[in-house]
């Protein structure tokens, strides 16, 4: 079986091509310093509509309103000081991306029960809608998420509800029960502990504005995450115990909305961009007297249209791609080959250029990375490289989107996907 995926084309290609050489007066041994532009022949975006995204493994929490889309979040807490009456508990969040910006609203969160038990948001438990996994008729508290202040910290307080549940998570003695519900006579389990569920009314959020808070995620083995307080008595003395998530997820609902004429990347619902150039057309220039010293890839941004996270920053890495030749694909299907990635790997886009139009190639070895694996190899074996698969390398942590012009949409000529390439142009007599 080919090491390889499958991907199917939404928007139609552009057929573009444009050249400009810009030689350097520098020599090396004879040799000169040549720079090419070339410009896409080809740009187009993809969904990956099978790839389910796990927020599981993710280093944040995501909670509120962005880009159309809501997040929701899931955690469970498993450690507890045994034999205890719990009269007071809160879970802290650690705030990674605290904001203080009175023009966007506060809203609030209730928590609410976990009917069965989970260990991630891709569980079946969850099945098609996770709120059928959640009972919405017992609140056990809230928390207010605030953005009009530079505290580092948002609070969940639990309820006289919530408390009861807590001293259920802490009884030891209570096991999982089967319980027949009297109206529908269905076979239910009563869970000891399946966690919480923190849910806002979506009305509350949105109208263009991104109301979204990013918390610190629990860390195996570490104390980091959501922090559980439990506040009880021991021989008339207070004591305070605290303990950290077992368990941590979020659920997103929504979609981006594309944007015509443009390629798209993105977060959590994954689009990739793909890219070809006309790297072939130096040969015809040059001949065989040339080495491919640096290369580096450039996107225009279209900023108006594009989420580029703060922390993260462009986050994108390419990668090869060829036309599929399985039996029963279609002659735009495109793959990406593992197995050429493992030896090429991949190149990071994670620089954005000083006057904010393009993300480009990460300077330094990636530059030459790109020149070498890919640039060369596409020169030498045509069929080995069709072109440029361009993707976030970080799918689960943060809120990423970006729109790029096309060959057709830029609105200069200049601002167009480009490939810039530095090249050695040897003397004659070396041959």
């Amino acid at each position: 079986m080919k090491n390889c995926f499958l991907l199917i084309i939404l928007i139609s290609a552009s057929l573009f091509y444009g050249c400009q050489e810009n030689p350097v007066e520098l020599s090396r041994d004879g040799a000169t310093l040549v720079a090419d532009t070339l410009y896409a022949t080809f740009d187009s975006t993809y969904a990956r509509d099978s790839v389910i995204v796990s927020t599981w493994s993710s280093s944040r929490l995501l909670l509120g309103h962005s880009e159309n889309i809501d997040f929701r979040m899931a955690l469970r807490f498993n450690t507890f000081p045994p034999n205890v009456n719990v009269q007071e508990a809160w879970i802290e969040f650690n705030d990674l991306d605290s904001v203080d910006n009175p023009l966007i609203p506060n809203f609030t969160v209730t928590g609410y029960p976990v009917d069965s038990s989970w260990s991630t948001d891709v569980d079946p438990i969850w099945g098609d809608d996770f709120r059928n996994n959640v009972n919405f008729g017992q609140p056990l508290g809230e928390m207010e998420v605030k953005f009009d202040t530079t505290a580092l910290i948002d609070r969940f307080v639990f309820n006289a509800t919530g408390l009861e549940f807590v001293n259920r998570w802490v009884d030891t003695t209570f096991v999982d029960t089967f319980v027949i519900d009297t109206t529908s006579g269905d076979t239910l389990v009563q869970v000891a502990n399946a966690g919480l569920l923190l849910d806002f009314d979506s009305g509350m959020l949105g109208n263009g504005i991104n109301s979204l808070k990013s918390y610190e995620a629990r860390i195996s083995g570490t104390e980091a995450g959501p922090r559980l307080f439990l506040r009880y008595q021991v021989d008339g003395e207070t004591v305070t115990d605290t303990s950290f998530a077992a368990n941590d997820i979020y659920f997103f609902e929504g979609d981006f909305e594309p944007v015509g004429d443009r390629t798209h990347t993105s977060t959590l619902i994954p689009w990739v961009s793909l890219y070809d150039f006309d790297v072939d057309s130096l040969k015809r220039k040059y001949g065989s007297q040339f080495i491919v010293s640096s290369a580096n890839l450039q996107l225009p941004i279209d900023n108006d249209n594009s989420e580029l996270s703060s922390t993260f920053g462009p986050g994108l890495r390419m990668m090869p791609y060829t036309f599929s030749d399985e039996e029963g694909a279609g002659p735009n299907d495109v793959v990406v080959n593992t197995a050429v990635l493992s030896v090429l790997q991949d190149v990071a886009l994670t620089a954005v250029t000083d006057d904010s139009r393009f993300v480009e190639t990460f300077d330094g070895s990636d530059r030459g990375d790109l020149a070498l694996r890919y640039v060369q190899v596409q020169l030498n074996d045509p069929d080995e490289i069709k072109g440029y698969y361009v993707e976030h390398a970080l799918l689960n942590a943060y809120v990423g989107n970006f729109a790029f012009f096309t060959n057709t949409s830029a609105p200069d000529p200049q601002q167009r996907p480009r490939l810039i390439i530095e090249s050695l142009l040897l003397p004659n007599e070396r041959f």
